[in-house]
């Protein structure tokens, strides 16, 4: 065992080097919203607020399924809603598309179906998975009626 000296100690203090103050600040984890965010937000919140809603409602007396259903509506309908704006009305940017799509506002999968000839009227990526289903089937594609006009 070595012993140690209060001299042989190199004691440093806790002033920042000078490569330390020429260094630029740590960026925070604030989110930078594009230009046209205000614009979307408000229906947005509002379809994230529903989500919550129904993740939290009560599933007694439901299958699996059943519970799993309103869930689905509600991303369907976001991710109709970004899908709309930016491909049919062309009212937002690309930039902003793609935030959402990061920012998990949209499903950039189901939009990626729904730009292939066939899929228009998807309500979700479950629907094509022969897995899911009995029989190694897909299912029907069903989504409400306001919907099917509003997107064809």
């Amino acid at each position: 065992q070595k012993s140690y000296s209060l001299s042989t100690l190199q004691i440093t203090s806790n002033k920042p080097t000078p490569e330390a103050q020429n260094m630029p600040k740590i960026k925070t984890n604030r989110v930078r919203y594009p230009n046209g965010w205000e614009l979307i937000e408000p229906t947005l919140r509002e379809l994230e607020a529903k989500m919550r809603e129904a993740e939290n409602d009560p599933h007694d007396g439901k299958r699996k399924c059943e519970a799993l259903w309103p869930i689905f509506n509600i991303a369907h309908q976001k991710s109709r809603y970004i899908y709309d704006l930016f491909y049919r009305r062309k009212e937002i940017s690309k930039e902003l598309y793609e935030f959402c799509l990061d920012q998990g506002f949209a499903d950039r999968n189901l939009i990626a179906k729904w730009k292939k000839s066939g899929y228009e009227r998807l309500c979700c990526l479950q629907c094509i998975q022969p897995r899911d289903h009995n029989f190694s089937t897909t299912c029907v594609l069903v989504t409400d009626s306001y919907y099917l006009i509003y997107a064809v």
